[in-house]
């Protein structure tokens, strides 16, 4: 990578991090660790969910949707847990626009996937 393009990737990134978004996320993260178990339960079902949808866990997809679905709305009762998934989803929902503003102004040919 060329020392300019380092530059403003790297003031993006400093952006990022000083962005309500992502401190929210981290406060959230934090706050979801004091609660024993929670921070890595709700990790698991991520990475259960994220394997459910590549195929990883086995099955059928729409049946183990269903049953992480049923995992998450347990989990969802805790304002903790609502609170860090909400901040995430903002925080993504950040980044995936950063990612189309970028992919639209270089003109790099993406099929539109929306």
């Amino acid at each position: 990578m060329d020392r300019l393009t380092r530059e403003c990737a790297e003031r993006l990134t400093a952006a990022v991090k000083e962005s309500p978004a992502y401190t929210r996320y981290l406060k959230s993260a934090e706050e979801l660790k004091t609660i024993p178990g929670a921070f890595e339960r709700v990790m698991d079902l991520r990475r259960q969910t994220i394997g459910a949808y590549h195929g990883r866990e086995g099955g059928d997809l729409a049946e183990s949707s269903d049953l992480l679905a049923g995992r998450y709305a347990e989990l969802e009762d805790v304002p903790e847990v609502y609170e860090f998934l909400d901040a995430e989803e903002e925080l993504v929902r950040m980044l995936q626009e950063l990612y189309r503003m970028l992919i639209r102004s270089i003109n790099l040919y993406m099929p539109d996937l929306s």
